[in-house]
């Protein structure tokens, strides 16, 4: 009897604590303004965070047709439905790091960079473990 409450109060704690997320408004969705929208030019500027592989950046929201076609073929991919955008995540998996792309406004993008082994980091010093 015992077990069966802690098992229950256990699982209640799990919903409880899995619904108290904090609602997002609109204005903390919002991309920061120094970003540039991948509409308007094919290579953004970069001041924020971004990868660099030889002569290539990718950073997040550029032209994932650009990005994908300058890397080499993925070592694998996967797509699920999407919970944050309307249709599907596409993950594309590297050596060292994924890519995930979906669609915005009609616009395949980059919408989040994955640093899967610590032999990777990027410019700016982030890396695997990073803990600051």
């Amino acid at each position: 009897m015992k077990k069966k409450l802690i098992i229950f109060c256990l699982f209640a704690l799990l919903i409880v604590s899995a619904c108290g997320a904090q609602e997002r408004t609109s204005e903390q969705a919002k991309p920061p303004a120094t970003m540039t929208p991948v509409q308007e030019t094919a290579m953004p500027a970069y001041e924020k965070l971004y990868i660099q592989l030889g002569d290539l950046r990718i950073g997040i929201f550029d032209d994932a047709n650009i990005v994908l076609s300058a890397l080499p073929p993925p070592i694998g991919t996967f797509e699920a439905e999407s919970c944050a955008y309307q249709g599907m995540d596409s993950f594309y998996y590297y050596d060292g790091f994924q890519l995930m792309v979906n669609e915005i406004d009609g616009a395949r993008q980059v919408t989040s960079i994955g640093i899967k082994d610590d032999l990777f980091k990027t410019p700016q010093g982030v890396r695997f473990g990073l803990s600051r």
